[in-house]
């Protein structure tokens, strides 16, 4: 009776770590196998997404850089995100990067290349802000259309860390509006959505009816560190990257 429930109880901890594995914590093979996190796929809590942000997608102007009008990659770019809204394919964040990724014929990154900036955590989503801070292609303002966004401390397990920011999370930019505001489509908890980060109003969620900064971390009482902007880590300059 003792050795069926300890191999009961080991295939149960073995189906829990299975569906807790993935979002964001897309591991890499060759990673330590003591090292993974767990839980990272169901902490990526946004606001739900709202049917305007749909609707309004092709009747907005969307800025490649503030003030300047898309070009044919931008253009290109956006209709396919637009294509995903809604929808759950990528199955997380870094999955739903990659996904996209693979349509563009690998303007993020080299799976190959990226598999070496893999770290202790097995984070997908951190081995691609290592890929990119080591070209130098980490940036904190001067967002355009196609660039990567990064966010740190966004899951359960890391949300309250006070003593590191481990890169948790990861979107494409998708719109730049001229008060700074940045729209950002994603995958989060399983499906592809759009939401918005504003640096200039870190603590502000919205500004009359418009959103600002959504929540990108699932906190008690919607506490203001877990708006968008203060989750930040930086951009990737993946527009740099393709020209």
């Amino acid at each position: 009776m003792f050795i069926k429930s300890k191999i009961k109880t080991n295939q149960i901890c073995a189906l829990f770590l299975a569906t807790f594995i993935s979002g964001c914590a897309n591991v890499s093979p060759s990673a330590p196998k003591n090292t993974l996190l767990t839980k990272q796929s169901k902490t990526q809590a946004t606001t739900s997404l709202e049917k305007d942000k749909i609707q309004n997608w092709g009747s907005k102007t969307f800025h490649g850089k503030t003030g300047d009008r898309l070009d044919a990659k931008e253009t290109a770019l956006l209709n396919l995100l637009q294509g995903y809204i809604g929808k759950r394919d990528g199955g997380d964040c870094s999955g739903f990067v990659t996904l996209v990724n693979k349509k563009l014929n690998r303007d993020f990154f080299d799976e190959k290349e990226l598999d070496k900036f893999y770290t202790k955590h097995g984070l997908k989503s951190e081995a691609m802000f290592k890929l990119y801070e080591s070209k130098n292609l980490i940036a904190f303002d001067d967002p355009k259309v196609g660039d990567l966004v990064f966010f740190n401390n966004t899951t359960r397990s890391t949300k309250n860390n006070k003593k590191a920011k481990i890169i948790t999370h990861v979107g494409i930019v998708s719109s730049v509006e001229k008060d700074g505001t940045v729209g950002f489509t994603h995958n989060s908890r399983g499906k592809n959505a759009v939401d918005f980060m504003n640096l200039k109003n870190k603590n502000t969620r919205k500004k009359g009816n418009k959103e600002l900064n959504s929540y990108v971390v699932s906190c008690k009482n919607n506490n203001t560190s877990c708006l968008a902007s203060n989750r930040f880590a930086g951009f990737g300059k993946a527009s740099v990257r393709r020209n």
